[in-house]
């Protein structure tokens, strides 16, 4: 959360609605993974519970390999 933060105040220009909003699957990607710590399961969990995306199945979550 520190390091998003950080993000959004040394990019006082970025726009929230422009980047994460409005924004494609793959643009929201290539934008988050640039932010330390921010990782494909993230960018996975963001898709599915922020931007409601219901294609997205997060293959390397630690819960879906248990048995």
């Amino acid at each position: 959360m520190f390091n998003i933060s950080k993000y959004f105040i040394e990019n006082p220009n970025t726009s929230t609605k422009e980047i994460f909003l409005d924004a494609n699957e793959e643009t929201i990607k290539s934008n988050l993974i640039t932010i330390k710590g921010v990782g494909p399961w993230t960018i996975e969990m963001f898709l599915i519970f922020f931007k409601m995306s219901p294609d997205i199945l997060p293959l390397g979550d630690i819960g879906l390999l248990m048995p």
